[in-house]
Parts: C-alpha cells; sequence; structure tokens
C-alpha cells in the first residue's frame, strides 16, 4: 500500500510541470474590428497565421490611466508580420512594421489619459507565407508615476499632487506616444528653495520646467546629452503653488514605456530667525528716524522681552508689536513736542499815571488829576 502510494506522489510531481507550463494556443481573430475576437491577459503558445491574413481581437481588460498594455510576440516563418495596437475608436496607438521571423519583440501603449481606455490587438501577414505563432504574450503592467495609482496628468488641470521627496515615473519616448508628458504640482511655503533633479533613461533626453500658480514659465532645461540629470530651481517670494513638467525631449521609435526618476528637495526657511532679523531691523529702523526718541532704550528692552517669550511665534505677530511700539514712540514724541513749543504770554502791563499835568495853553504845572489849569483855567487834557 505504501509503496503504491509513494509511485503516486512520485508520478504527480513528474507531469506536474508539464501541465502547469503548459499553454493554449492563440485563437483566430476576426477579420475586422467589428467582428474582433475577445482575448483574455494570457500567454499563448502555437497558432498559424496565414499569408495576407489580418487577426483582429479586442483585449478583455480595460487598460488604466498609468497602465500600458503589452504584446510580446515571437514567431517562425519566411515572412514578417506587423502588430498594432488601437483604441476604442479604432486610431492607432502604438505598433510595429515587417517584424521578421525569430525576432522576439514588445509592443506596448502607455495610457496617458484620464480615463480608462479600451484596446484592439491587430496581427497582419505581410507576405505571402505562413506565420507560426511561437509564443503570444497579452499583459497589462502598471506604470504609476510618483508612489501613486494613476497616471501624473498631461496638463496643468490634471497635475498630480505631490511633496518633497524621491519617485519614479514612466514616459512613453517615442514619437506616437499617449504619454508624452507628465505634470506634477507641489505646494511651496514662503521663502522656501524649490530645488528639482530630473533623470531620463540611460539613452534617452528629457526636458524640465517650472511654472507659477499663473502658469507663467520660470524654468526650461533640457537634457545636455542623452542620459544626462536635469536640474531647476525656484525660490518662492509668496507661499503658493508651483508646477513641475517633465516630458521626452528627444523622441525615438521605442516599442514600450522607460522609466524616469524625480528628485525634489526643498530649503525651507528660518522662521524664527527671519521674524526676529525684520523685528530688530524695524526697531532701529525707528531709532534712525527719531535719534532723540526716550523710549528707544525702553523699546529695545521690550522688544528682547518680546523676543524671549513668544521664541518661535509667527511673523505676523512681531509685526503687530512692531507697529504698537512705533505708535507709541510717534504719539510720545509728538506731545514732548507740544508742549516744548508752548510760549507763554506776557502780561499787560497797567500803565502809570502821570504826577503833574501841564496846561496845553499857559504852560502852568497843576496837578495830576486836576482838569483844568489853575493859572489861565483852560481845561486840561
Amino acid at each position: 500500500m505504501k509503496k503504491k502510494l509513494f509511485l503516486l506522489i512520485i508520478g504527480a510531481l513528474v507531469f506536474l510541470p508539464y501541465k502547469i507550463s503548459a499553454q493554449e494556443a492563440l485563437p483566430a481573430g476576426g477579420d475586422n474590428f467589428e467582428t474582433a475576437v475577445s482575448l483574455p491577459l494570457s500567454e499563448y503558445q502555437g497558432g498559424t497565421l496565414e499569408d495576407g491574413k489580418d487577426w483582429y481581437y479586442s483585449i478583455s481588460d480595460d487598460v488604466q490611466p498609468g497602465q500600458e498594455t503589452q504584446a510580446q510576440v515571437l514567431f517562425t516563418g519566411n515572412t514578417s508580420i506587423n502588430v498594432t495596437f488601437y483604441d476604442q475608436n479604432k486610431q492607432k496607438l502604438s505598433g510595429r512594421e515587417y517584424i521578421k521571423a525569430n525576432e522576439n519583440i514588445i509592443v506596448g501603449w502607455l495610457n496617458g489619459d484620464s480615463e480608462p481606455k479600451k484596446c484592439y490587438l491587430r496581427l497582419s501577414n505581410t507576405a505571402i507565407w505562413s506565420a507560426t505563432l511561437q509564443n503570444v504574450n497579452i499583459k497589462i503592467i502598471d506604470r504609476f508615476d510618483a508612489g501613486s495609482q494613476t497616471d501624473a496628468g498631461g496638463s496643468f488641470e490634471n497635475a498630480l499632487p505631490i511633496k518633497a521627496g524621491q519617485y519614479k515615473g514612466f514616459l512613453d519616448f517615442n514619437y506616437e506616444a499617449s504619454d508624452g508628458e507628465d505634470f506634477y504640482k507641489i505646494n511651496v511655503a514662503h521663502g522656501q528653495k524649490l530645488t528639482v533633479r530630473a533623470t531620463p533613461p540611460k539613452d534617452l533626453s528629457m526636458s524640465l520646467r517650472i511654472y507659477d500658480k499663473n502658469r507663467s514659465e520660470l524654468v526650461d532645461e533640457i537634457s545636455d546629452n542623452e542620459g544626462a540629470i536635469v536640474t531647476g530651481s525656484i525660490q518662492a517670494l509668496t507661499a503658493d503653488t508651483f508646477y513641475i513638467a517633465v516630458a521626452p525631449e528627444y523622441s525615438s521609435d521605442l516599442d514600450q514605456a522607460s522609466q524616469y526618476s524625480l528628485d525634489i528637495s526643498g530649503a525651507a526657511p528660518d522662521t524664527q530667525k527671519s521674524g526676529i532679523a525684520n523685528l530688530k531691523e524695524e526697531i532701529e529702523m525707528v531709532n534712525e528716524i527719531l535719534p532723540n526718541n526716550p523710549l528707544s532704550q525702553i523699546s529695545a528692552s521690550v522688544s528682547s522681552g518680546i523676543l524671549g517669550i513668544i521664541g518661535k511665534s509667527i511673523k505676523f505677530i512681531l509685526l503687530i508689536v512692531t507697529t504698537v511700539l512705533v505708535i507709541i514712540v510717534v504719539t510720545i514724541i509728538l506731545l514732548l513736542k507740544g508742549k516744548s513749543g508752548k510760549k507763554e504770554t506776557p502780561k499787560e502791563k497797567t500803565p502809570v499815571k502821570p504826577e503833574s499835568i501841564y496846561c496845553s495853553k499857559c504852560g502852568a504845572k497843576n496837578p495830576s488829576g486836576a482838569k483844568f489849569c489853575s493859572k489861565c483855567g483852560e481845561k486840561l487834557a
């Protein structure tokens, strides 16, 4: 009994790998888009594409934004074939023509749109001999950008939000690219320096652009040579949103998406140091304007006390304190100036009455207060 069980186990182990590795032959496709045969994602081995024959397939799974659909094809025979992907509107997406026998080729299409796409695959025998399909592998690969589950959009409206860090992204570096540009957006603090380093694939070049919130171009750099890293920097004068765009600079005939990397760093401003410096500068400026300011020492001591208390307080509080100090100083100076400018009004002197009155007619001397001259009787003035 034990011997029979042992033989059954050995037999299962011997035949199991062959059963797992056995692949289904590629089914014959339709004659056109309308009769296209639904083709599940899988690896197929076997199938004969007759001379001058076209096979149309409808890929069963939709291609999500940031995903790449691929067809890997290997065949034998004295002929050549074309491998082409089309969208749901029967428009060509990507493809290779006149592929020779025994040449393992990969044709891919990366969905750079914001919506899922349905794809068609067309295999065409372009010569008079049949093609024996040794291997046809249909698959969808995730090519999501910057650790997301989607594609970085190709416009400002669809820009992918990111923060400082290191990221991987994917672009089509071919002439018929659908995903030919990736947009990102990032929030930058006031005074912060934003630096972006974009590294293209080894044998390819790319461009890097940075825009402000109004979409005005601030940086426009390209690789100096194939594989050269591109770097761009900006200094944020105000806290705002900025856009980063990367794209292939020189297109090629690559058959699938290629990976690039982004290194985004920002030197954050020293908020505390900046606030203290601003406050001291403003107090010094007030003292220069008002050199005789009696509160200059008080202002300095108050400001030092404030700085010691609030430490890392935000800038607008410092500005408020400074403004209050300035108002106090100016008010006191005006009061002092008003006080020193007052002049006492001199008192009017009481006129002194003369001791004697002389007559204007005879010149006789009369006592003070007399109304008529004692000599001639003339009325005294």
